[in-house]
């Protein structure tokens, strides 16, 4: 199957990675608009840790989509 967006997709995609991402999203979206709403350091770190976790599970989904595989976890580089 050829997707417009991410070309040619390879297997099926598990509910759980979809899922991940979309949590992942939600807190994202939530801890931003705590930030907007108060301005608070806190509250902007929290967002961007979030923002972090979101786009690896992003990253981890959009993955499985185009090699029908789960990523591979890269090792310590420096152990």
């Amino acid at each position: 199957m050829t997707d417009p967006v991410l070309g040619p997709v390879k297997g099926d995609v598990t509910a759980e990675c979809v899922l991940t991402a979309l949590a992942a999203g939600r807190a994202m979206r939530k801890y931003q608009k705590e930030y907007f709403a108060t301005r608070q350091q806190a509250a902007l770190d929290a967002s961007r840790v979030a923002e972090r976790a979101f786009d690896e599970a992003l990253a981890n989904a959009l993955w499985w989509i185009r090699h029908g595989e789960p990523r591979p976890v890269q090792g310590e580089l420096f152990a």
